[in-house]
């Protein structure tokens, strides 16, 4: 069982204070301490069917019609011929394979989308996956914003965002010498 939800479970009920949980989101019901080994991975099958069925019945917490908006986990140059790969998560909207983006100080157009799981080929992403992007012109810093835009702006931005990098390396470089 995972101590720490096991612990935590104690320290509710010993308590004796009664929660209050939004109804549409968590209920009484949907903490209850489920054995699993995140190790060998033993009962993690009735974990992902239990959290499924909990969830199943929620409404979405973000809106799927608009622009992509998340964030660079990874950056990096596969030798293979893929070209520049960016691992990201959305928090909000829709990504598609054709959309143009912005991310850091670079832009790009969505050539590929691939889950970082299974490593399968989508056409879309929607919030909360991990998905592998192919796409961009040179490679963004991980932690930088992901916002999915026009052809146009996405030019503007990254231009902007490049200028803003120069003019603050120039700075530092007065400031020191």
């Amino acid at each position: 069982v995972n101590a720490l939800a096991k612990e935590l479970t104690t320290a509710i009920e010993n308590t004796g204070k009664s929660f209050e949980y939004p109804q549409k989101h968590l209920s009484p019901e949907m903490i209850k301490p489920l054995p699993i080994s995140a190790k060998t991975g033993w009962n993690m099958h009735s974990f992902r069917t239990e959290i499924s069925e909990r969830l199943c019945g929620l409404e979405p917490m973000t809106t799927l019609s608009s622009s992509a908006y998340g964030a660079v986990i990874e950056a990096f140059r596969e030798d293979s011929g893929r070209g520049d790969i960016v691992t990201l998560v959305l928090w909000k909207g829709i990504l598609k394979l054709g959309d143009y983006f912005a991310t850091g100080s670079t832009w790009g157009r969505v050539k590929q989308i691939q889950s970082t799981g299974d490593k399968k080929l989508l056409d879309e992403v929607t919030p909360g996956i991990p998905v592998q992007i192919m796409g961009l012109n040179t490679l963004p810093e991980p932690g930088d914003d992901f916002i999915g835009l026009s052809e146009d702006d996405a030019k503007f931005v990254a231009e902007e965002r490049m200028c803003e990098l120069a003019y603050e390396a120039q700075h530092r470089l007065e400031s020191n010498g």
